[in-house]
């Protein structure tokens, strides 16, 4: 921000030197956390009863009702799947089925979905393809979204999990 201001021809913001200049970036250690089995069993059981406490919230028909339930039931499912891979949320709600390999056990995720921008090969757990395999295959993505092709966010459904 200082720089910008410095780099102004017309020295609007009167800054001739970046205060900041020649301070040490303070070197922070990386850290891991794990759920604790507690914790887990109390994620799994807000993500089991979080589809139909959405679709309760609102006063509305019963179609609706369904719709939101089902909307919330896709978000708890790309959770799932996020805990089961250790993926990045993007990747997982950019999944496509032709990308997983259900009787090889592999999920290919292709360059412009991941970080490193290379293409991963993952493989998958026992559980991972149960659970991928009980999915129901509603379009090319795992995740439908309710206005797109695919969910893209899970702020909203994180937030009340």
């Amino acid at each position: 921000m200082f720089n910008f201001a410095i780099s102004d021809n017309e020295r609007e913001w009167g800054i001739a030197k970046n205060p900041a200049s020649g301070i040490q970036k303070f070197q922070e250690q990386k850290r891991e956390r794990w759920l604790s089995k507690e914790e887990l069993e109390r994620l799994a059981s807000a993500l089991d009863s979080y589809p139909e406490k959405r679709a309760t919230l609102a006063e509305v028909s019963e179609k609706q009702r369904v719709f939101v339930r089902n909307e919330a039931q896709r978000a708890v499912n790309a959770i799932r799947l996020i805990i089961m891979t250790g993926a990045r949320k993007g990747e997982v709600l950019l999944a496509k089925w032709e990308q997983f390999d259900l009787e090889r056990g592999v999920w290919t995720k292709p360059s412009h979905n991941t970080k490193q921008k290379r293409v991963e090969h993952v493989p998958l757990s026992s559980q991972a393809l149960v659970f991928l395999q009980s999915l129901p295959k509603e379009g090319d993505f795992l995740f439908p979204g309710r206005m797109g092709e695919h969910l893209t966010d899970l702020k909203f459904p994180w937030a009340a999990i």
